[in-house]
């Protein structure tokens, strides 16, 4: 089910939907920082993309990943993905910059597009997918997390 922000509730703005968003965002320790472009701007494909990509990445690289994210519709850059991630291998260590470089072959091979990937580092990801132009009204939803088990081992320690 992909959740799609509409403010119906008359209690919460959108800055405080942000704001919440951000917390979400930042309750873990992410490896990296990823944007992904989608074909023809189709948004409806996004989530059978990710899931499809996922399934190489498994089977024949034997990389599990985790995410969440936002897919964002835009008529400036173009219907494209953000994705905290983390990432492990088969021996169950964080991916090498070999593995980054299949995650964006993998990718460009499902979708005929473009990936970029970054580490994550406290980068100010989570700020910078949450602003404005990452969420604007109407234009993005949220991407379905991604597996949770992966990242709940990977929370943050309040």
């Amino acid at each position: 089910m992909r959740m799609v922000y509409k403010n119906n509730n008359p209690n919460i703005s959108m800055a405080e939907y942000r704001d919440q968003l951000f917390e979400f965002y930042f309750q873990r320790n992410y490896d990296y920082f990823c944007t992904l472009s989608l074909p023809n701007d189709n948004v409806e494909k996004a989530e059978r993309l990710l899931k499809k990509w996922r399934g190489k990445l498994r089977k024949k690289a034997h990389i599990q990943i985790a995410y969440v994210g936002n897919i964002i519709t835009s008529k400036f850059t173009g219907a494209h993905v953000h994705l905290l991630m983390l990432g492990r291998n088969h021996k169950g260590e964080t991916i090498s910059n070999e593995d980054k470089k299949i995650l964006g072959k993998f990718w460009a091979a499902t979708s005929a597009c473009d990936f970029h990937i970054r580490d994550y580092e406290d980068s100010g990801a989570e700020d910078y997918i949450t602003k404005a132009k990452n969420t604007p009204i109407n234009d993005f939803e949220l991407v379905i997390p991604h597996n949770k088990k992966l990242l709940e081992e990977h929370r943050k320690n309040n």
